[in-house]
């Protein structure tokens, strides 16, 4: 076999493991930036549970929901940060991407994060201390939703 054979050969075997290579960091450094995003949106929905434990609570002592978030950002700051909150909470600013809305009966919750320029919208509504629907849209698309079937 000649010199420039074998090269071609060693060459033709060697790409596929290139390509591989290339493909496994290019998805590596994705997966590295994609990690902010996913950790914010993985924080909201942890702080969304908060949130509507704190509403049921609040069902439960007052009767009613409350007029806004406000009322609770105390206590759900602390149940978040498990009594522990932080100077400067970063829970705090997240808890300001959250519009809220209530009828003193019902309560509406939206929060949206946007990633790798899609935005993730999720709704969340209770009724007489509970969680009646939630709901995600992707896009303003409606992806899934669970619970009532009527709309509000």
């Amino acid at each position: 076999m000649s010199r420039q054979i074998k090269f071609l050969v060693i060459v033709l075997l060697s790409v596929p493991g290139v390509v591989i290579a290339v493909f496994c960091a290019g998805q590596i450094v994705a997966s590295w930036r994609a990690l902010p995003d996913m950790r914010l949106h993985s924080d909201m929905s942890c702080l969304n549970a908060v949130v509507r434990e704190e509403l049921q609570r609040y069902f439960e002592q007052e009767g009613r929901y409350p007029d806004s978030l406000g009322v609770l950002t105390e206590s759900i700051l602390e149940a978040y940060y498990v009594g522990n909150v932080p100077e400067q909470p970063e829970a705090l600013g997240w808890l300001s991407r959250f519009h809220y809305s209530s009828t003193g009966a019902t309560y509406a919750v939206t929060w949206s994060v946007k990633q790798h320029g899609t935005l993730y919208t999720h709704k969340e509504y209770g009724k007489d201390g509970a969680l009646a629907k939630t709901e995600l849209y992707v896009d303003g698309k409606l992806l899934g939703k669970h619970g009532e079937t009527e709309s509000r």
